[in-house]
């Protein structure tokens, strides 16, 4: 049962870096399925990214 549990921890560590690391891979470019809300209200869907500048642009 540890054996199970270490294994399953180490499985979701290892999860969240690669998404971690994937997003800081990816540069810039629009996130399509995204959407972005401010206070529950939709602004924009599909965004542009600039990785460099942590900027979104919506359209």
């Amino acid at each position: 049962m540890i054996k199970f549990l270490a294994g399953a921890i180490f499985g979701f560590v290892l999860a969240i870096g690669a998404s971690a690391y994937a997003a800081v891979l990816s540069g810039d470019g629009y996130l399509f399925s995204w959407t972005v809300t401010k206070d529950g209200e939709e602004i924009c869907s599909a965004p542009f990214v600039w990785s460099a500048t942590k900027e979104i642009e919506c359209d």
